[in-house]
């Protein structure tokens, strides 16, 4: 009995303190730390820090299973581009306000390639009119893989998704358990920023094996 206790007792009195130091640095270093300038380095941090995190923390400390390493599948496929993540995120900002989001999980591909960079922006009603945008009940949830195309460059593929804001307790069940995520409604909401801010790109490559699942010239700006 003590043994099945004292991983639920540590995660008791961890919990609050890891969500006292998210939540601090949230709301007094946000707009700094979670900045897409940093989109490159933090990616670098997750791609090893999610591994550690795994084995070392939810290995040993919470009670369940549970793991913070997922998938993206070939219905999130936005399409390719000539641009660098980091490239496509500043764009986007000139139209919508992204972020790097540090909670999320770190995604392979359905070609079993690895995130190279991931992004968020937030849609929706304010819970009041000061409040930030990163408490908006929805967020639109991009992540970037590397491909290389038949010249042998290398291209970024986008993915997306639409889901649940994380940041809002009220709706973390629902962002957990993907009970509203829609990966259709994401495709066409980063289809919609792209077009806005003129990011180079190409929604279905002729060499790539991906049907995609929206064209942007059906993609209607309602519920934009």
């Amino acid at each position: 009995m003590q043994e099945l206790l004292e991983p639920a007792l540590r995660l008791e009195l961890t919990a609050p303190v890891v969500v006292f130091i998210l939540v601090s640095t949230r709301l007094w270093f946000g707009d700094t730390v979670f900045h897409v300038r940093w989109v490159t380095l933090w990616n670098t941090i997750r791609r090893l820090k999610v591994p550690a995190i795994n084995t070392y923390i939810l290995g040993n400390v919470v009670p369940f299973d549970v793991e913070i390493e997922n998938s993206t599948h070939e219905d999130e496929f936005v399409g390719v581009s000539p641009m660098s993540p980091k490239e496509i995120e500043k764009k986007i900002s000139s139209v919508a306000d992204p972020e790097v989001p540090l909670l999320a999980g770190f995604k392979t591909d359905w070609e079993d390639r690895k995130e190279i960079a991931t992004a968020v922006s937030y849609h929706g009603p304010k819970m009041a009119p000061s409040a930030p945008d990163w408490l908006r009940p929805r967020q639109v949830h991009r992540t970037y893989f590397s491909v290389r195309g038949p010249d042998g460059e290398m291209w970024t593929l986008i993915t997306a998704h639409e889901e649940s804001n994380s940041w809002r307790p009220d709706l973390w069940s629902d962002h957990l358990f993907k009970g509203s995520f829609s990966a259709k409604e994401g495709v066409r909401r980063t289809i919609l920023k792209l077009e806005e801010a003129a990011v180079e790109w190409d929604h279905n490559p002729d060499w790539m094996d991906v049907e995609p699942s929206l064209d942007p010239e059906q993609v209607s700006e309602e519920r934009a």
